[in-house]
């Protein structure tokens, strides 16, 4: 599966997932590195670039000999939620089970991060909201330029919050501030990203990749058995927690995503403009 390389010091692609594509795999033992790589489309995921990331965090996950993952996108953002192109055609298509398995995998996501032995870093260059905040949620250590953004905008386009970003959310500031984020779409600056906790450090723009690698050097250099058992014991009643509620959480996400209001909010995305909710 992966391209074969005498140096393992070299940096090399995961070539067949028809790199350059969406989401680029590259590693250099002891650490793996995920680029989401569509910034035309301010890297927002459509099915085809969803399974691709997850195809990428299990192939890390199954390498005994990594010990670091860290995620970063090309461009100025690092995640703009789902691309509205793919939910506005799937929703005329009436395609209902592309919608489900985008939203399983934004499920199996999260738990690939949370049970994988590796410590998973985000460096966030830009905006991360809807996949992209959960992405940073689910993360075990953030950092973030000071011209980062954070939020969970799907409230206003007619939606209920996708790849369990409530449910992250709630984990990390609460129910009461959860659900005032996710309810009032509101777009975080990193310096209130940081001081609730949703990411660990804000430098600037210039700092940030030095920032990243510091830490991916240090964590490189840290016991692996610690690692892995310190992410065991603090994420297993909490993943498992999250499996429990998916289900029900997804059910909620397709009624609402077979609604009017739904098509009304894709729409006015698309359109940049506000959209009318009739509640129907």
């Amino acid at each position: 599966m992966f391209t074969n390389s005498a140096d393992m010091k070299s940096w090399y692609k995961l070539t067949s997932l028809m790199e350059p594509g969406p989401v680029i795999l590259e590693f250099r033992t002891p650490v793996a590195a995920i680029t989401l790589n569509h910034p035309e489309r301010r890297n927002t995921l459509d099915l085809l670039s969803a399974s691709m990331l997850e195809q990428c965090i299990r192939a890390v996950a199954e390498r005994e000999d990594l010990r670091v993952l860290s995620i970063t996108a090309a461009g100025d953002c690092f995640c703009a939620g789902a691309d509205p192109e793919f939910l506005a055609q799937i929703q005329a298509l009436g395609d209902i089970n592309s919608f489900r398995q985008f939203l399983r995998i934004g499920r199996n996501v999260l738990l690939l991060l949370r049970r994988m032995p590796q410590f998973v870093i985000t460096s966030v260059n830009g905006t991360a909201t809807g996949p992209g905040l959960a992405l940073v949620l689910a993360s075990d250590w953030s950092v973030a330029s000071e011209q980062a953004c954070f939020g969970e905008t799907s409230v206003d386009d007619g939606l209920f919050p996708g790849w369990t970003g409530h449910w992250l959310l709630q984990e990390r500031v609460g129910a009461s501030k959860a659900t005032e984020l996710v309810m009032l779409g509101e777009l975080l600056t990193a310096a209130e990203a940081v001081e609730l906790g949703l990411v660990n450090r804000v430098v600037s723009p210039d700092d940030l990749k030095q920032t990243t690698d510091r830490m991916v050097k240090k964590m490189a250099e840290a016991p692996p058995l610690v690692v892995r058992e310190l992410k065991k014991c603090v994420y297993e009643n909490r993943y498992r927690k999250c499996e429990e509620k998916s289900d029900f959480e997804i059910d909620g996400q397709i009624r609402c995503f077979l609604s009017e209001d739904s098509r009304a909010g894709i729409q006015a995305m698309l359109r940049n403009r506000k959209a009318k909710f009739e509640g129907r």
